[in-house]
């Protein structure tokens, strides 16, 4: 017959009838993974939460920080312009002092000075900020 006797470890003789096939494993289908997944998109103007969120993340200081160097730069370039316009108004004769070519050079280093600082700040600020939002 298709009996198999085997001893099991008590010594007590087991018959089984009869040894399948083993059975296939059933395997589940997974969707492929995407080496880019698609992001949520929202259209429209960027809320003040976000904002809100950007300034808490990137450090409350370092956000005021930036601001204040935007408005610096801003009031430089703006007092650029306006000494220009103040020596273009003088008489030739003033025109050739050197007062108001060293202002103008103070004007212009502010500028370039706190414009660069402004951008590696920002730069610095937004790149902390995003990290600590989207990790």
């Amino acid at each position: 017959n298709g009996s198999i006797s085997t001893a099991a470890p008590n010594n007590n003789v087991v018959e089984v009838d009869e040894i399948k096939p083993a059975e296939e494993p059933i395997v589940k289908k997974e969707k492929p993974l995407k080496l880019v997944e698609a992001e949520d998109r929202t259209k429209g103007q960027v809320t003040g939460g976000t904002y809100t969120a950007y300034a808490k993340n990137g450090g409350v200081v370092l956000c005021v920080v930036v601001v204040i160097m935007l408005i610096v730069g801003q009031t430089a370039q703006i007092m650029a312009d306006y000494w220009l316009s103040v020596w273009a108004d003088q008489n030739h004769d003033e025109q050739q002092e050197d007062f108001y070519l060293y202002m103008y050079a103070v004007f212009c280093g502010t500028t370039l000075l706190f414009g660069l600082l402004r951008v590696f700040l920002f730069f610095y600020f937004t790149t902390c900020a995003s990290t600590q939002i989207h990790d």
